[in-house]
């Protein structure tokens, strides 16, 4: 039973962490007007991040 509850709340922060990720990435996404360079390397640093 402890178990179990253990791993849902892993799933949990897990799903809040991407929840967050996600939003955090369309932000910045969004509100970058710049080169279409500087855009692709922070889309990839944005995802490193994420998937730490």
């Amino acid at each position: 039973k402890i178990n179990l509850l253990l791993k849902f709340d892993k799933e949990k922060k897990k799903r809040e962490k991407e929840r967050t990720c996600s939003k955090n990435y369309k932000k910045q996404y969004t509100h970058q007007k710049k080169t279409k360079k500087n855009r692709k390397n922070n889309k990839k640093k944005n995802k490193r991040n994420c998937q730490r």
